[in-house]
């Protein structure tokens, strides 16, 4: 299996890059494009037609998530999306509000889709539960930024 990657500042300057890809090696097997949910249908599209002008089922078009749903297959376990991880961690907030303190009472789901960012910034940025609690530590001045990070 050959694996090609293609990286661009623009859309148009990528496109070219990967149907350029496609034209040369076309009658070369299965070919499978990885994008965002939201170009999903419009690289569908282009494939068609600027590459196989009669169709193609040698060409697949797939989300990070479709793409792991059809490799694990009945080993699939269902993931959350985003909207319904902001209501399971609205509810998760709600539930624990008594052992908050900075956040108490807070229970709007703004606040919810808020934290989950920020949740998953520090998970993408790869800042571990430790580096928070040694941070704490240091912070022992400033007790409300101190319980903004314990909670």
């Amino acid at each position: 299996m050959k694996f090609n990657y293609t990286r661009s500042n623009t859309t148009l300057s990528g496109h070219d890059a990967i149907f350029g890809l496609l034209r040369a090696n076309k009658d070369n097997g299965k070919h499978i494009f990885i994008v965002p949910d939201r170009y999903t249908l419009s690289i569908e599209k282009d494939v068609c037609e600027k590459v196989f002008e009669d169709g193609s089922f040698f060409v697949d078009v797939y989300t990070f998530t479709r793409l792991a749903q059809k490799a694990l297959g009945k080993f699939n376990k269902k993931c959350l999306s985003k909207e319904g991880t902001v209501l399971l961690m609205n509810r998760v907030l709600r539930e624990n509000n008594d052992k908050l303190d900075y956040y108490k009472d807070v229970k709007s789901l703004a606040f919810s889709r808020e934290m989950f960012a920020s949740i998953a910034s520090l998970r993408s940025s790869n800042v571990s539960y430790s580096d928070i609690e040694e941070t704490i530590e240091r912070l022992e001045d400033i007790e409300e930024k101190r319980k903004k990070l314990k909670d």
